[in-house]
């Protein structure tokens, strides 16, 4: 287990890129708009959790009158997502076992470099390294969240690879979000181009990672 000053205590798996995943400088300016965007009370919506690093750091924020909605798709990853909540006594936090997709129901296989859990993606391969592969199913964004959830802070997309598609499963839900972060790597663009298209304004985070609010 490690303990991240300010944030909170993770459990960890060897030889993997776990301990990556909870580095707060990885993804310094991320961490910054989080902090930016909630506020006690607010509603978090963490797709594409992980182990729980934006997770546990949104629901301090958000306290216990807040709610945070965490989405992961790898079993043994939410696993890992639901110990970390637990260890850190959260009881603010929802975990969605299910994979994003701009349709519900259909089996799909997800690729998973071999001890890199964060690059488990259902629409990019393994760009030669060992991997292994895992059937998972589709669960739209409105499916899960349009009677669950009400308004929105904020939503944080990070699929791999996913993002435009799980953006064409949240229209009913996108109508209430007020900022959205979300990765998007080079040569890509259709997420980006759909949050325009739906009425946010973009800016750059980092090289990899953009915010869109809600015009």
């Amino acid at each position: 287990m490690v303990t991240v000053r300010g944030i909170g205590r993770f459990h960890v798996r060897a030889m993997t890129d776990d301990l990556y995943h909870v580095l707060p400088s990885r993804e310094a300016h991320v961490v910054s708009a989080v902090r930016a965007n909630l506020g006690e009370g607010s509603t978090f919506v963490d797709a594409g959790a992980n182990i729980g690093f934006f997770t546990i750091l949104a629901a301090g924020i958000v306290g216990p009158r807040g709610r945070v909605y965490a989405i992961e798709m790898m079993p043994r990853t939410a696993d890992r997502l639901r110990l970390n909540i637990a260890e850190n006594d959260l009881t603010n936090v929802a975990v969605l076992e299910h994979a994003l997709s701009a349709k519900s129901g259909e089996e799909v296989l997800a690729t998973v470099p071999e001890h890199k859990f964060g690059r488990a993606s259902i629409v990019n391969d393994a760009g030669g390294e060992s991997h292994s592969t895992i059937s998972v199913r589709t669960r739209t964004i409105d499916e899960l969240l349009v009677e669950s959830a009400g308004p929105i802070d904020l939503m944080k997309l990070d699929l791999e690879g996913a993002e435009a598609l799980a953006l064409k499963g949240a229209a009913e839900v996108l109508k209430r979000v007020r900022a959205i972060i979300f990765e998007q790597l080079r040569g890509q663009s259709e997420a980006a181009e759909l949050l325009e298209q739906s009425g946010f304004r973009l800016s750059t985070l980092d090289g990899n990672n953009f915010l869109a609010v809600r015009d």
